[in-house]
């Protein structure tokens, strides 16, 4: 082979793998295009225009209420119904940590505070995705799986758990076992779904990620302690109950 035919080579080369690249760009961006237009009909489209079917109304009104008590339910129904007369049940039932996590929401007027929901939400799934599964198909499998794309319709959090708990156990399985636990303990956002999670751990010998997983309970704790006192649990109990 001729010094000519090599360059030849050696520079068509870049440009295809160029090329490759800008196409899968394309392809991922397109994907996600279509799952978010998924996701935003859900939103804001199948929703009424007051929004008053949203479980967001409760994140919300909890964030706007932090120095006040995010569990008490005639606070929260005013500051509900000051923006949506039509609300219903909307009480706030998560730790109070998870209140003060969403207080620049709170700050927000309700409807610019729902499109930043939205878009956290949006960006939590995506990231979940890539984190857990980061082939086509998984896309548009999350795309067109109707209790995920319909939680962005209810302002619900499913998405941001899913990438809370991938992160964590993938963070677990590289042996970075405490960090791994630390950001697990933010599962108990939800502890009615997540409540096994330390018998899990224990049961597979995982005493490194049980200990961040402690070690970040505890931080949680004292941060909702700092709000509402050490009594706190009684409260969140009483209001999930």
């Amino acid at each position: 082979m001729s010094r000519q035919e090599r360059t030849a080579g050696s520079e068509g080369q870049p440009e295809s793998q160029s090329a490759e690249t800008r196409l899968a760009f394309h392809r991922w961006a397109g994907l996600f295009s279509a799952a978010a237009g998924v996701f935003a009909i859900c939103a804001f489209l199948i929703q009424p225009p007051d929004r008053a079917t949203s479980d967001f109304f409760s994140f919300w009104a909890a964030a706007r209420l932090l120095n006040a008590s995010p569990y008490d339910p005639a606070a929260l129904e005013a500051a509900q119904h000051a923006v949506c007369p039509s609300v219903r049940s909307k009480r706030f039932i998560r730790p109070p940590f998870y209140a003060l996590m969403l207080r620049p929401l709170g700050r927000l007027p309700f409807h610019t505070a729902y499109a930043v929901w939205f878009a956290v939400n949006v960006c939590a799934c995506f990231a979940f995705l890539s984190i857990w599964n980061r082939r086509p198909e998984a896309v548009w499998a999350a795309a067109c799986f109707v209790p995920l794309a319909w939680s962005f319709g209810l302002g619900q959090d499913a998405p941001l758990l899913l990438m809370i708990f991938a992160a964590g156990t993938v963070l677990t399985a590289r042996r970075r076992a405490f960090a791994g636990g630390a950001v697990l303990a933010l599962c108990a956002i939800k502890p009615n779904v997540f409540f096994a999670l330390p018998v899990a751990l224990v049961a597979q010998r995982r005493y490194r990620a049980l200990a961040g997983m402690v070690s970040g309970g505890l931080a949680l704790y004292l941060a909702s302690a700092a709000l509402l006192g050490p009594g706190w649990p009684t409260l969140f109990v009483r209001a999930a109950l």
